[in-house]
């Protein structure tokens, strides 16, 4: 019977060889998730009596995620979107019709939006990990977006600055 005893420590030696390969993998993901710069959060999907998406709640976010909205993981999940981002519905870009379509659907979404609540543009994406559930992430692109703004008012200013002249106005080269 010793070799009775063997293979049970050859089964219990592979369980175990493939229980740390596990525990490292999973150490891997969390450190991948917790280092990324691009603000990640995942959402379940709160729906009204018609079955209808009406707020979602935080299950779990990463530390870009904390950072841009200045709360820690404790105060965040849990938490409806609503709550933590209040305001969000006044922002430019509809946030919530596009997560309301992604639950619905289970289509992606990718827009640029304006979080009123935490005063930045972001590059915003949006897709449905499992029925019931969303994943968000946030690229912040406020710097962009206001050299965009500036250029398009410095634009502005010039063509009306330039069109209203009452003098003869051209260019030209030694040639």
């Amino acid at each position: 019977e010793p070799g009775g005893r063997l293979v049970g420590l050859t089964a219990l030696t592979y369980r175990r060889v493939a229980e740390d390969a596990l525990r490292r993998r999973q150490a891997k993901d969390v450190a991948l998730f917790d280092n990324m710069l691009t603000a990640f959060a995942h959402l379940k999907v709160v729906l009204d009596k018609r079955n209808r998406p009406v707020d979602y709640v935080f299950v779990e976010v990463n530390g870009a995620f904390e950072r841009a909205v200045g709360e820690p993981a404790s105060a965040i999940v849990g938490r409806r979107f609503t709550q933590v981002l209040q305001g969000i519905e006044a922002s430019r870009g509809d946030w919530m019709g596009s997560l309301g379509t992604v639950a619905l659907t289970g289509e992606t979404a990718v827009f640029d939006a304006f979080a009123e609540p935490l005063g930045r543009w972001y590059s915003v994406s949006i897709y449905s990990s499992s029925p019931g559930y969303l994943t968000l992430m946030l690229s912040d692109i406020s710097e962009i977006k206001w050299v965009q703004e500036s250029l398009a008012h410095s634009r502005d200013l010039y063509l009306t600055l330039f069109e209203g002249f009452p003098t003869l106005i051209w260019r030209a080269s030694p040639d």
